[in-house]
């Protein structure tokens, strides 16, 4: 194992760190060369919740650490259900997006009809019952002053984490969960975007690095643990990295998963490194027991204005790929994301024929564990537990409204 494999690999473990003196992997790792890291100059910064927070301008507002409203307090905080058979639908009127699923926990970021400032609302779900009202727990909605556009929320041990713009562009935010404290995990040059956490590791895909005319070329792939440690670089090559996301190997073990430019598919775990070559470019990727699931980048759009979108599975051990799903097309507001979790994945497709968005979760072994079709399904979530999904609802004054469910 040459060292830059032996440092990312390291960098990777989720309770270990990486040794003294390694620095980001080059290229790929079978070819065994090794970067020299990466040392930055920044124009200014402010520390917001014990990280660093840069600007690109150098100049913006003192940053304070926000706090959170306690449950009862406003936004998501209600203590109703909307009728629904077999599923828990927030009983108050506002704008739901942006799902992600944790086991039991739930969170999305919700707007209220008069237009105020987006919240980010935390349910347990442990215990909650449709059949009980009121609710025997209700969420806990966030105020953040300077949220702007939340977006990418995934959840973790502790903490969420997601994208926000409020410095001009993209740059990754964490919410303490226990305290309400919101600090930056990343705000700098370029773009910093498409966060994943497994319990408190953040990995992200980051332009920092890249130039007008590029095509992100520099994308490279960064880490930091939100326990406490530096920021890490993950790779260090000629050829855009993203679509970070952790998953599990067959054995269990936890993976990160990402893309490279060309249709390069790298998984790599404490004792894994694998570099696969894809037919195609992947548009969205996840990985569960060992597999990923992916659909390719659409080069063309359908008469009935519909995206194709196939999908795609790859072994990782064996570097199988098999076109599982080779006439799905996605309806244009739909997002083109897909989620594994527990042995099964869950995308978006249209229903044939009708076009309609349908919520499809689905078993490594094939088997279809449940499909949902509604009218104006534009995202949805997955756990182990649970799946959820966003689309509009009339009692919800016909504004996008959040659906979850026991998983099957």
């Amino acid at each position: 194992m040459n060292d830059g494999t032996r440092c990312l690999l390291a960098a990777l473990a989720v309770t270990l760190s990486a040794p003294l003196g390694c620095s980001a992997l080059s290229e790929d790792a079978a070819t065994g060369s090794n970067g020299g890291g990466l040392q930055d100059t920044f124009v200014a910064s402010d520390t917001l919740g014990g990280f660093d927070v840069f600007s690109d301008t150098g100049i913006f507002p003192p940053t304070e650490p926000d706090t959170a409203n306690e449950p009862g307090a406003s936004g998501g905080a209600f203590t109703q259900l909307k009728p629904e058979p077999g599923y828990l639908i927030p009983g108050n009127i506002v704008t739901r997006r942006a799902p992600t699923l944790r086991g039991a926990l739930s969170a999305w970021i919700e707007t209220e009809e008069d237009g105020s400032a987006p919240q980010i609302v935390v349910w347990d779900l442990e215990g909650v019952s449709a059949a009980a009202t009121p609710i025997a727990a209700a969420p806990r909605a966030y105020v953040l002053p300077q949220l702007t556009n939340p977006r990418d929320l995934r959840l973790g041990d502790g903490y969420a984490v997601y994208v926000d713009d409020r410095f001009g562009d993209a740059d990754i935010f964490a919410l303490d969960l226990e305290t309400g404290t919101e600090r930056a995990v990343i705000a700098t040059f370029g773009p910093q975007e498409e966060p994943t956490i497994d319990g408190t590791v953040v990995v992200w895909s980051d332009c920092r690095a890249c130039v007008s005319g590029d095509g992100g070329q520099a994308r490279e792939l960064y880490r930091r643990d939100l326990a406490g440690g530096p920021e890490e670089r993950l790779t260090d090559n000629a050829r855009a990295d993203r679509l970070p996301v952790w998953g599990t190997l067959a054995d269990g073990s936890t993976a990160l998963a990402w893309s490279v430019d060309g249709g390069t598919l790298r998984v790599v775990s404490s004792n894994t490194d694998v570099s696969l070559t894809l037919p195609k470019e992947p548009r969205a990727l996840a990985l569960s027991e060992g597999v990923v699931a992916w659909r390719p980048v659409p080069v063309v759009i359908n008469p009935d204005s519909m995206y194709p979108s196939e999908l795609w599975t790859t072994r990782v051990v064996t570097g199988a790929t098999v076109l599982t799903y080779p006439h799905l097309e996605l309806p244009p507001t739909a997002s083109p994301q897909i989620l594994g979790a527990a042995g099964a994945f869950a995308w978006l497709d249209g229903e044939p024929g009708s076009g309609r968005p349908r919520l499809r979760v689905v078993g490594i072994d094939g088997q279809t564990a449940t499909t949902v079709t509604t009218l104006g399904m534009v995202d949805f979530a997955l756990s182990d537990t649970h799946t959820a999904f966003v689309a509009p609802r009339a009692d919800n004054d016909d504004l996008d409204d959040l659906w979850i469910a026991d998983r099957p």
